[in-house]
Order: C-alpha cells, then structure tokens, then sequence
C-alpha cells in the first residue's frame, strides 16, 4: 500500500506520517508533498491507495479544487480531507471525499479514517449484464474467480471453477469498465480476479487450487505490475 500526503505544513505531514506509521501494518510507503507541483509530479509518477490533502493551503488552489482534479485522473484513489475548520464541511462533497480528518490528529480519528477505508475496500461490488431485452442479470463479483470469452459467449467461473453465468455475444471490452480494480485482464481472452491468484508465473497465473490461467506476452509487463500493486494495496 502506497500513501501519499499533502500538506503545506511539513510538521503536519510529518506527524500525520507517524500516526499512520504506528495504525498500519507491514512497513506502509508514505510520501510526503508541501506544494501543488510536488504532488503532481508524486501522483505521476506512482499509484497510490489513499491521499490525505489539507482543505486550506497557503496557495491559489485550495485542496477541494486539486482534489476534484486528481479523483477524476484517478478515481479508484480513496480521498481523506485534512481540516482544522468545519466551515468547509458543505463544499467538501464536491470532490466526493471518503472521509474526513480533523486536526489536531489523534489515533482514535485515524483509526476511524482507515477502518472507514476498509469497509469501503471491502465493499461487494456487483455488475449488471443485459440477459435479454428487457432483463438484467445481477452478479456478485467476490466469488467470481475469473471470466472468459469463448466462441462469442462470455463465461463467469465462481470459486470453484464452475461456470455459473454464461453470455452470448457479450464481449469483454464492453465489461472492462465495470469491473473493480481486483480484476486484471491478463489475456485478449481473460479478465482474472487477483483475490484467486496464489502465485505468478512468467506467462501464467496459479490459481488457488491450481487452476492455471493463461498471460499473454503482449499483456505479460502490465499485468505483472497491477499484480505487483495490488499486493501494495492491502491494508
């Protein structure tokens, strides 16, 4: 998991480090910015689970406006505003926070922060794919272990590699967008749910139970980083 924090106040950010450092887990990557510039160039160039960003900063833009910027290049970001001023509560929704943290800091308010994240993360997510003209099926995704295309039919497999849905003319492209980030496609032929995977392999993924499921060479570099990041990503 990778956290970034922005603040035009280093002690701040530095003492908001130390409390996340002591709540967390598994030694987390946090980074700290004091300006717009440095968080832009921080945000380009690394993937992050959670930005922490101060409402009011000593700049033209405040946090709300740069915050509504970087949920709508990144959207799966989980956004926490830091404030000292609860005047700013009603303008905070345009930005569509997941929470928000008051300051002075204390563990028990950083502990209600991450645990808000969690519930969110472990959110079922659900899709909804046409079966007819006029009817929906509605689909768990947190038992679906991977989907495939074949033959113009589009296939769910639960937890047990068992085909539970089954779709004709569907293609995987018109899904990709519905589908959560724990979801990777690996091949032209193959979206996977990374929840499954027990191990990686050069062209491969290793299910648990060890169902194999092909990686292309064309996907072989991307898929090996979303893997890689999704491993971060764990609170």
């Amino acid at each position: 998991m990778r956290i970034l924090i922005y603040d035009d106040e280093k002690n701040q950010c530095n003492e908001l480090k130390t409390l996340l450092r002591e709540e967390l887990h598994g030694d987390p990557h946090i980074d700290c910015v004091n300006s717009i510039a440095e968080a832009r160039k921080m945000l380009s160039e690394n993937s992050y689970s959670i930005i922490f960003i101060d409402i009011e900063l000593d700049s033209d833009q405040n946090g709300i406006e740069l915050a509504t910027e970087i949920t709508k290049n990144a959207p799966s970001i989980r956004l926490v505003f830091i404030t000292g001023y609860l005047k700013y509560c009603e303008k905070i929704f345009s930005a569509d926070p997941d929470a928000l943290l008051l300051k002075p800091f204390s563990r028990q308010s950083i502990r209600m922060v991450l645990d808000i994240i969690r519930q969110k993360n472990n959110k079922k997510d659900i899709i909804c794919i046409p079966s007819g003209k006029r009817t929906f099926e509605t689909i768990e995704l947190d038992g679906i272990s991977y989907i495939e295309t074949q033959s113009r039919h589009l296939i769910f497999y639960d937890n047990n590699y068992c085909q539970v849905f089954n779709f004709y003319d569907i293609k995987l492209s018109e899904i990709a967008d519905k589908l959560p980030d724990n979801f990777v496609r690996c091949h032209k032929s193959f979206f996977v749910n990374m929840r499954f995977v027990s191990r990686l392999e050069r062209y491969k993924f290793l299910l648990k139970g060890n169902r194999e499921i092909p990686i292309s060479r064309k996907c072989s570099a991307d898929t090996k980083r979303i893997f890689l990041e999704f491993l971060e990503d764990v609170i």
